[in-house]
């Protein structure tokens, strides 16, 4: 079984709005900020990351009740690429239009 490193959802809040106000330019600096990170409900580092570069699927999920989110998070454990990751979290704002 892989093992995941894990963000909580709080600090993806907090991701977000470092990356809106343009705190965070390079993805080495999104792996360090999210890598000192560790409370709260936690997510898949590659999920999370994927999260960041979709503003509207990051909101989607974060408005989702506890129960979805966490089937959600399960269905990550069946993607094996990042671009896989991505093409996951894309989907999930095809899901609402």
């Amino acid at each position: 079984m892989k093992k995941y490193k894990r963000i909580s959802a709080y600090y993806l809040q907090k991701l977000m709005m470092r990356r809106k106000q343009k705190k965070i330019s390079s993805g080495k600096e999104m792996k360090n900020f999210m890598y000192h990170q560790s409370f709260g409900m936690e997510l898949p580092m590659g999920f999370a990351a994927a999260l960041a570069k979709n503003m509207d699927a990051m909101t989607y999920f974060a408005l989702l009740p506890k129960e979805k989110q966490m089937e959600i998070i399960s269905g990550t454990h069946r993607v094996h690429s990042k671009k896989e990751m991505q093409v996951y979290v894309d989907s999930l704002t095809e899901l609402v239009h």
